[in-house]
């Protein structure tokens, strides 16, 4: 099982977050992990150095994916796209789930300055991403990333449409 160490609220969105206690948990087991909840989504990859690297390698993507002005955009999700999921190598991948308004423009990746989810606070007042003005304004369904710690943001709206798994692997322990 893929226990979260740590968990929080960021305005309208939970979180968890894999850290040094969970040192191989990657966003790809994350992805595999959470597929009932993902399939049929829109992904888009937000994360500028990995978006990038996946635009140079575009030809390895499923044909679903396509770049746009906000990144690498992969649609409508399919169980064997989410079990095959895409990863840049470098360890900062961050990509952001929406059921079908997708954003004009690529939302800042968070993945590369913040340490933790627990310090957006303190990246919001020295101005380096304002994590919670940026999920009111895209307002995604998930965010899914890896960076110094690997994290899955969600919508409170989506909480009540989880299977048991899904529950179980972004809630704290209800005991």
């Amino acid at each position: 099982m893929l226990s979260a160490s740590t968990f929080g609220q960021i305005g309208h969105y939970g979180w968890a977050e894999w850290g040094d206690s969970a040192p191989n948990v990657f966003i790809e087991d994350l992805v595999r992990s959470m597929a009932t909840a993902l399939v049929g989504l829109h992904a888009l990859c937000t994360s500028w150095d990995s978006s990038t690297d996946f635009e140079r390698r575009l030809l390895d993507f499923p044909s679903e994916a396509t770049l746009s002005a906000a990144g690498i955009l992969m649609t409508s999700l399919a169980s064997e796209q989410l079990a095959h999921w895409p990863v840049s190598g470098d360890g900062f991948d961050e990509w952001y789930f929406f059921k079908d308004r997708l954003p004009p423009e690529r939302p800042n990746a968070f993945c590369n300055t913040l340490n933790s989810l627990d310090s957006h606070a303190n990246a919001a007042i020295s101005g380096r991403c304002d994590l919670a003005m940026q999920l009111f304004s895209f307002k995604p369904l998930y965010v899914i990333g890896e960076g110094r710690q690997t994290f899955v943001l969600y919508s409170d709206a989506v909480v009540g449409e989880w299977n048991d798994d899904v529950r179980l692997l972004l809630l704290p322990n209800q005991d």
